[in-house]
Protein backbone atom coordinates (compact mmCIF):
# COMPACT_ATOMS: atom_id res chain seq x y z
CA UNK A 1 0.00 0.00 0.00
CA UNK A 2 1.21 3.71 -1.29
CA UNK A 3 0.46 7.10 0.67
CA UNK A 4 -1.30 9.65 -1.55
CA UNK A 5 1.05 12.50 -1.25
CA UNK A 6 -2.51 14.83 -1.74
CA UNK A 7 -4.02 13.81 1.17
CA UNK A 8 -2.27 11.37 2.55
CA UNK A 9 -4.66 8.26 2.75
CA UNK A 10 -3.77 5.02 2.04
CA UNK A 11 -5.21 3.31 -0.91
CA UNK A 12 -5.62 -0.15 -1.25
CA UNK A 13 -5.15 -0.16 -5.56
CA UNK A 14 -2.08 -2.39 -5.67
CA UNK A 15 0.71 0.11 -4.48
CA UNK A 16 -0.70 3.30 -6.33
CA UNK A 17 -2.76 6.62 -5.80
CA UNK A 18 -6.50 6.80 -6.60
CA UNK A 19 -6.70 9.68 -8.87
CA UNK A 20 -10.72 9.49 -8.85
CA UNK A 21 -10.22 10.61 -4.67
CA UNK A 22 -8.04 13.45 -5.73
CA UNK A 23 -10.24 14.37 -8.57
CA UNK A 24 -13.54 14.71 -6.41
CA UNK A 25 -11.34 17.19 -4.05
CA UNK A 26 -10.18 19.14 -6.72
CA UNK A 27 -13.32 19.83 -7.91
CA UNK A 28 -15.13 20.15 -4.28
CA UNK A 29 -11.91 22.83 -3.60
CA UNK A 30 -12.54 24.71 -7.10
CA UNK A 31 -16.52 24.70 -6.80
CA UNK A 32 -16.01 26.63 -3.11
CA UNK A 33 -13.39 29.00 -4.84
CA UNK A 34 -15.76 29.69 -7.74
CA UNK A 35 -18.36 30.29 -5.53
CA UNK A 36 -16.88 33.02 -3.09
CA UNK A 37 -15.35 34.63 -5.76
CA UNK A 38 -18.45 34.88 -7.46
CA UNK A 39 -20.02 36.11 -3.69
CA UNK A 40 -16.94 38.83 -3.53
CA UNK A 41 -17.99 40.10 -7.53
CA UNK A 42 -21.44 40.36 -6.50
CA UNK A 43 -21.05 42.33 -3.54
CA UNK A 44 -18.10 44.79 -4.59
CA UNK A 45 -20.71 45.51 -7.92
CA UNK A 46 -23.24 46.20 -5.77
CA UNK A 47 -20.85 48.57 -4.10
CA UNK A 48 -19.59 49.45 -7.26
CA UNK A 49 -23.46 49.97 -8.77
CA UNK A 50 -23.95 52.17 -5.69
CA UNK A 51 -21.46 54.33 -5.85
CA UNK A 52 -21.36 54.77 -9.05
CA UNK A 53 -24.54 56.06 -9.19
CA UNK A 54 -23.30 59.32 -6.43
CA UNK A 55 -20.60 59.59 -9.10
CA UNK A 56 -22.25 60.35 -12.15
CA UNK A 57 -24.74 62.42 -11.46
CA UNK A 58 -24.93 65.80 -9.83
CA UNK A 59 -23.49 67.23 -5.94
CA UNK A 60 -26.79 67.87 -4.58
CA UNK A 61 -29.07 65.73 -6.86
CA UNK A 62 -31.90 64.49 -4.51
CA UNK A 63 -33.24 61.05 -5.79
CA UNK A 64 -35.23 57.96 -4.75
CA UNK A 65 -33.92 55.02 -3.68
CA UNK A 66 -35.58 51.27 -3.48
CA UNK A 67 -33.91 49.93 -0.67
CA UNK A 68 -34.41 51.29 3.28
CA UNK A 69 -30.53 52.94 3.27
CA UNK A 70 -29.06 55.42 1.17
CA UNK A 71 -25.91 54.15 -0.85
CA UNK A 72 -22.67 55.09 -0.95
CA UNK A 73 -21.80 58.89 -1.56
CA UNK A 74 -25.28 59.74 -0.21
CA UNK A 75 -27.12 61.08 2.62
CA UNK A 76 -30.84 60.43 3.52
CA UNK A 77 -33.13 63.28 2.60
CA UNK A 78 -34.28 63.14 6.26
CA UNK A 79 -33.70 67.27 7.39
CA UNK A 80 -30.93 66.18 9.50
CA UNK A 81 -28.03 68.93 10.57
CA UNK A 82 -24.47 68.34 9.01
CA UNK A 83 -21.39 70.40 9.19
CA UNK A 84 -20.03 73.17 6.98
CA UNK A 85 -16.98 72.24 6.97
CA UNK A 86 -17.34 68.29 6.19
CA UNK A 87 -19.78 69.13 3.37
CA UNK A 88 -18.96 72.39 1.71
CA UNK A 89 -19.86 71.67 -1.65
CA UNK A 90 -23.48 70.98 -0.78
CA UNK A 91 -23.56 73.41 1.19
CA UNK A 92 -22.30 76.19 -1.50
CA UNK A 93 -25.31 74.40 -3.69
CA UNK A 94 -28.44 74.57 -0.76
CA UNK A 95 -27.00 77.02 2.00
CA UNK A 96 -29.69 77.42 4.90
CA UNK A 97 -32.62 77.21 2.39
CA UNK A 98 -33.47 73.83 4.51
CA UNK A 99 -32.54 75.59 8.31
CA UNK A 100 -29.27 75.64 10.18
CA UNK A 101 -27.23 78.36 11.24
CA UNK A 102 -25.35 79.18 8.48
CA UNK A 103 -22.16 79.43 9.88
CA UNK A 104 -21.58 75.93 11.10
CA UNK A 105 -24.34 73.54 9.77
CA UNK A 106 -26.93 73.55 7.51
CA UNK A 107 -29.89 70.88 7.14
CA UNK A 108 -30.81 68.92 4.14
CA UNK A 109 -33.85 69.07 2.67
CA UNK A 110 -36.79 66.37 4.75
CA UNK A 111 -38.28 64.28 1.84
CA UNK A 112 -40.05 61.10 3.22
CA UNK A 113 -40.01 58.56 0.87
CA UNK A 114 -43.45 57.67 -1.21
CA UNK A 115 -43.28 54.24 -0.10
CA UNK A 116 -42.00 52.14 2.86
CA UNK A 117 -38.69 50.98 2.51
CA UNK A 118 -37.82 53.96 0.16
CA UNK A 119 -35.87 56.80 0.96
CA UNK A 120 -35.05 59.97 -0.96
CA UNK A 121 -31.21 60.61 -1.13
CA UNK A 122 -28.90 63.45 -1.59
CA UNK A 123 -25.44 62.91 -3.63
CA UNK A 124 -22.55 64.77 -2.12
CA UNK A 125 -19.91 63.25 -4.57
CA UNK A 126 -20.07 63.41 -8.47
CA UNK A 127 -19.72 66.68 -10.48
CA UNK A 128 -20.24 70.26 -8.96
CA UNK A 129 -22.80 71.55 -11.33
CA UNK A 130 -22.27 74.51 -13.48
CA UNK A 131 -24.49 77.86 -13.30
CA UNK A 132 -24.26 78.36 -16.98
Amino acid sequence: MMFDLHNQERHPAEGTFNPDKIQERHFLMLKSFVAALLLATATLGLSKAASAQSMESYTGTIWLFGGNFCPVGTLPADGRTIAIQEYTALFSLFGTVYGGDGRTNFNLPNIPGPVDGTRYCVNFLGQYPSRS
